[in-house]
């Protein structure tokens, strides 16, 4: 037919909605959690949507108060068509996942306050910026400062500086990872030109998976409080491996919360075969493959160590070719421990 029964977005639960209105006009709505459901006949077609919402309760992964503000675009603080969870348990942890929409979006931000601002949309006037995006809105502020090196536009904390003094390192590093990653994955990318260096903001630092999000336009990188931001404080090589590779490799396509364990198996092997290309000390995977027992995870062994005979006795491109391999299993979501197997037999 010619109309919608209903339209759902997804939005924080933190935030309440006050009020919908479709074409100007008031409709009735429903909550579950981050999904709301507005209630009302639509024609299909273009309609204008105003949705009034306010803070309630915020997460302390996500917060908005006098001092500060960490709204990344992976967290859905403006509506989001994407109607999967920003935040997923696994292992008794919160762990963020990307839930932004695919499409480009026209976006207007007004920001009411005396706190300067950073976000990934271009400044139109003070405290107003503008921008179409498929990455959705970031909106940091609090003691950041901004500076211009290299070509890089890059926002950091002030108590951090000093660590700037070693940006052309992590520069190269990062565009090293790029590099590996073009060599497996053929639509290539770039390094983005701003590039964000905060902080990060967690409730366990277990997974290099929340660590770094990377758009077309705009990176995001985390590092722990306690980490040394001194003048060689951005170049934590390890680090910086097993955290940038998912964000370049599949953390932009939405990864079933079942599957998450699949991504995390992929993430050590690609970032051991790195480490060990580049002459890069790992501590991680002697860590993982100590701790790991078949009885409590999806793999076997045999398969893992099937994986590690390939990365041990086979030339790059056979090992390229099996980790293009087993990224489009995972993308597909048909990755499982018989068809990983299947493909690291082959391989």
């Amino acid at each position: 037919g010619n109309e919608l029964n209903k339209i759902s977005f997804n939005l924080y639960h933190g935030f309440k909605v006050k009020s919908i209105k479709v074409d100007k006009k008031t409709v009735s709505f429903s909550r579950n959690k981050d999904l709301v459901t507005i209630n009302h006949k639509l024609d299909k077609g273009d309609f204008f949507l105003k949705i009034n919402y306010e803070v309630d309760k915020l997460s302390p992964l996500f917060y908005a108060n006098d001092r500060a503000i960490h709204f990344p675009s992976y967290f859905p603080w403006v509506p989001q068509f994407n109607l999967e969870s920003s935040l997923i348990n696994y292992e008794s942890n919160f762990h963020r996942q990307m839930i932004l929409d695919s499409n480009a979006v026209d976006y207007k931000l007004s920001v009411k306050g005396s706190t300067k601002g950073f976000t990934n949309l271009q400044k139109q006037k003070e405290s107003t910026y503008v921008g179409t995006s498929t990455n959705g809105i970031s909106f940091f502020s609090g003691d950041l400062t901004q500076r211009k090196i290299n070509g890089y536009t890059i926002i950091l904390p002030r108590t951090w500086e000093l660590s700037l003094k070693s940006f052309g390192d992590f520069e190269g590093y990062l565009k090293k990872l790029v590099e590996f990653r073009n060599s497996i994955v053929e639509e290539n990318i770039s390094l983005p030109k701003t590039i964000f260096i905060l902080p990060i903001t967690q409730m366990n630092d277990s997974y290099f998976e929340e660590n770094i999000w990377t758009f077309k336009d705009y990176a995001i990188v985390y590092y722990p409080v306690y980490t040394d931001q001194s003048e060689k404080g951005l170049v934590y090589k390890e680090y910086l491996t097993y955290s940038f590779l998912p964000s370049v490799f599949w953390k932009n396509t939405f990864i079933n919360p079942d599957k998450f364990e699949d991504a995390m198996l992929f993430d050590v092997f690609i970032g051991y075969y790195f480490n060990k290309s580049h002459s890069i000390e790992d501590e991680y995977i002697k860590f993982v493959l100590a701790q790991y027992n078949e009885q409590t995870h999806s793999y076997s062994s045999s398969t893992v160590q099937q994986i590690i005979n390939i990365l041990n006795s086979k030339n790059d491109e056979e090992i390229k070719a099996f980790f293009k391999e087993w990224l489009e299993l995972l993308q597909t979501g048909k990755v499982d421990n018989e068809s990983l197997e299947q493909i690291a037999k082959k391989g």
